[in-house]
């Protein structure tokens, strides 16, 4: 998942969420960015293992590999007020 692997360097893959909390800024999420608002990307910077063809086909091929999609809600409930929410 590295594009360092294809030889490419990359910034601003991940945007951080930041709230004001009792007068401080916090810091809440970092949220992975689609490549097409990715800020530097230079192809070729250094030698790579792969390429960057076949980075894009691993990155699709994980996404493919998901049990469930990013947009989809779920997973088990972390917090709530009975003991076995979610089983």
């Amino acid at each position: 998942m590295n594009p360092c692997y294809a030889g490419a360097l990359v910034y601003g893959r991940t945007a951080a969420k930041t709230v004001i909390e009792d007068g401080r800024a916090r810091q809440m999420t970092r949220r992975k960015k689609p490549l097409e608002q990715w800020r530097i990307v230079t192809l070729e910077h250094h030698p790579g293992s792969i390429s960057w063809d076949e980075y894009l086909s691993n990155l699709k091929q994980l996404e493919a590999n998901r049990a469930v999609p990013k947009e989809a809600a779920g997973g088990a409930a972390k917090r709530g007020s009975a003991l076995l929410r979610g089983l």
